[in-house]
């Protein structure tokens, strides 16, 4: 069988320091000390590394980083802390004449790696295993560091692909939450250290989907909108604290403050002004708009140094002049900041709806192949058959699938704001398949687990319909249609895509009520007692109304300028109005 070379190679690592690696060197370079030299000499070693070595090096230590926590996990917890060796039976002899030594000789102890260290316990051995996982992790990291500035030139697409990974990496403190894994175990805490694992390897998963996205645009601008409101979130307190220190110069004109008072907001002004530089190095990785915001920045800190300047003179109304000029910019950069980060929003989204389209469709067909599957073996399951049942629950992984490809992108459409009723639609069809999947893993083929599966391939293709006529664009401001004819054709088939996901919703759980309550039984009914079990699913029935009664609250203040509906439970200050009051109210006399 090949081996696969090391994807140290070429970047001057030794020639043995991967297990199981190769011996060779790509390009011919000659072996130095790690991270020596970033790459072989030459244009032509760079690139033969950036075509070849990538992908290669980037998914053998995503491989040997999934796959080392799963074996650790899957060992036994007993064989964990059994520091003695159990010892293996005696073979049974296969000649009679070798019978009456072979019952003398002593059990043998198990074998083990003779290069193992008999003093080291399994528990001990999967700490190891955890620990070297994590430096294999601290290593890819450097290695996408690394990587990603010697291809910024020559494949800057798989260069903005790794620092992409890189910066998911350290925000999600991977590396991290590997030390402390390895810590559980060394403390013997199992259960924690599962969950642990299980987080780290759905993180990992992540991650290697971002290194072979093929969406990569998208994921740029995703990450691209999530720095620009993280900027504007920045931005939006430097301009609060700058409206206070404002508020007070114009009021000590007046109030003739001591020189402690002057000293102290003069500090304050300092801290804010320190604030928005740093913000301003910080927005040159915005790209034009963080170069235009720069501008502005730079302009407010100017101000804000001729105000802490009048402040330390105790000049209260030409400190509150340059304030305002400072506010003026501040508010300018802001503004230009939002208006590209909608422009951003909208390109994202129009790209996620031609995508969410697409992915309902391939979900609605992998749905059908599930159900039809179900359909053809319910009647060998009722006649006992393993292997039918074994199919059944084969089915429940690939409907999980789908309830995790709804929730992903559940998430995108939260995040891009797009639509009202559509994240809660997408919620609520990811939890039918859910529970279709439980349904499935039971080795449940009946007709409720059919019936099921055709309501959500249904609810598949009544989305779909409905998102086509959803348009990407920003939605106006509350109030009634706009008069121009082609915006309020757009906002009237933004109106009409709401109200179908809506109604959808509304039906879904105008069925599923009458379903519980036809379950209710008639012991329950006369005994007026709520079994635990339906209470679960009154709770669910009420929290699926509150998403519906939310969603078309916004509806109606988008379009109807009135205030959102309170909470349900909440009561409001009409409910609160005395009886009487409410009988003198004048009422419509019916004709």
């Amino acid at each position: 069988m090949a081996i696969l070379p090391s994807p140290l190679v070429g970047e001057g690592g030794s020639k043995g320091r991967m297990r199981g690696g190769a011996t060779g060197s790509l390009g011919g370079s000659t072996p130095h000390p790690a991270f020596g030299h970033l790459l072989p000499q030459g244009e032509k070693g760079l690139y033969i590394l950036a075509r070849d070595g990538l992908r290669r090096s980037m998914l053998l230590a995503l491989a040997l980083l999934l796959c080392a926590p799963i074996a650790a996990r899957a060992q036994d917890a007993a064989d964990v802390f059994d520091d003695e060796p159990p010892a293996e039976a005696a073979p049974e002899p296969k000649k009679k004449d070798a019978e009456k030594p072979k019952a003398e000789k002593p059990a043998e102890p198990e074998k083990k790696d003779p290069g193992a260290d008999p003093d080291v316990s399994d528990r001990d051995a999967v700490a190891f295993t955890q620990e070297n996982v994590a430096a294999q992790m601290n290593e890819l990291e450097e290695r996408m560091f690394r990587l990603s500035e010697a291809l910024r030139s020559l494949e800057p697409e798989n260069a903005s692909r790794l620092k992409l990974a890189l910066k998911f990496s350290r925000e999600e403190l991977i590396l991290q939450q590997m030390r402390e894994s390895q810590k559980l175990l060394e403390e013997a805490q199992l259960a924690r250290a599962e969950t642990e694992v299980r987080e780290m390897l759905a993180k990992l998963e992540h991650l290697r989907q971002l290194l072979l996205a093929e969406d990569l645009d998208f994921q740029m601008k995703l990450a691209r909108l999530r720095q620009m409101r993280e900027t504007l979130n920045n931005l939006e307190r430097i301009v609060q604290e700058e409206k206070r220190e404002l508020a007070w110069s114009k009021a000590a004109e007046k109030a003739k403050p001591s020189k402690e008072d002057f000293h102290k907001y003069e500090k304050d002004q300092a801290r804010n002004r320190q604030a928005s530089d740093a913000l301003a190095s910080a927005s040159a990785r915005l790209g034009a708009q963080g170069v235009a915001l720069q501008k502005d920045l730079i302009r407010a800190s100017a101000a804000m140094s001729d105000a802490e300047g009048q402040l330390d003179k105790q000049a209260a109304d030409p400190a509150a002049e340059k304030q305002d000029e400072a506010l003026k910019h501040l508010v300018k950069g802001g503004a230009d900041l939002a208006k590209a980060a909608e422009a951003l929003l909208v390109e994202l989204r129009s790209e996620l709806q031609s995508r969410i389209l697409a992915e309902l469709h391939e979900m609605r067909e992998i749905q059908v192949s599930i159900r039809e599957t179900t359909e053809a073996q319910a009647p060998r399951v009722a006649q006992k058959s393993r292997a039918a049942t074994l199919t059944v629950t084969a089915m429940a992984p690939r409907e999980a699938e789908l309830a995790d490809r709804i929730d992903q992108l559940r998430a995108l459409t939260e995040e891009t704001e797009f639509g009202i009723a559509l994240p809660t639609s997408l919620r609520v069809i990811g939890r039918e398949m859910t529970r279709a999947a439980e349904l499935l893993k039971a080795g449940d083929p009946s007709e409720p687990t059919v019936t099921l599966e055709k309501r959500i391939e249904e609810d598949l293709l009544a989305l779909a319909e409905a998102m086509r006529r959803l348009p990407s664009s920003k939605p106006p401001k509350p109030g009634p249609l706009p008069k121009d004819l082609r915006e309020r054709e757009r906002e009237l088939n933004r109106l009409i895509a709401e109200l179908k996901m809506i109604r959808l919703l509304q039906t879904r759980v105008n069925d599923d009520t009458v379903k519980v309550d036809d379950g209710r039984g008639e012991e329950a009914e006369a005994e007026a007692v709520i079994p635990p079990a339906l209470r679960r699913d009154i709770e669910t029935l009420e929290s699926s109304q509150d998403e519906i009664h939310a969603a078309i609250s916004k509806l109606a203040q988008r379009y109807e300028g009135a205030p959102a509906d309170p909470e349900p439970g909440k009561k409001t200050p009409e409910a609160d109005e005395p009886a009487d009051k409410a009988e003198d109210a004048p009422t419509e006399q019916k004709g």
